[in-house]
């Protein structure tokens, strides 16, 4: 009956205990991506999530490595994944062509 009550409210744990129990592993991918979705940080929306086996992976577009590594950082702390798997890749910022020259000058700000 507890169990049941913790449904109840929404308890994604304990959905992902029961789907684990009953070997659905596409309660993991859902819920990582609920994760990412419920963070505050927009460019993390694009990414997906598959599991199988205990590996999350994780596919899709981000414009900093420090996004990737936030985002292999939150889902890998997820009840039943054994290791993430980061798939995601850095878009290249503009700024970083091979044309680009340090001047060492500041630049004027309009």
């Amino acid at each position: 009956m507890h169990v049941l009550r913790l449904l109840a409210r929404g308890a994604a744990w304990v959905r992902l205990w029961l789907g684990r129990l009953m070997g659905r592993t596409a309660d993991v991918a859902v819920l990582a991506e609920r994760r990412l979705r419920g963070k505050p940080y927009l460019a993390l929306q694009g990414v997906s999530c598959s599991f199988q086996d205990g590996v999350l992976t994780l596919q899709g577009l981000v414009n900093t490595e420090p996004l990737k590594r936030i985002a292999a950082a939150v889902l890998g702390r997820l009840p039943g994944v054994g290791r993430v798997a980061n798939g995601i890749e850095v878009a290249p910022h503009p700024a970083d062509g091979p044309h680009r020259r340090c001047t060492g000058k500041s630049v004027p700000v309009r």
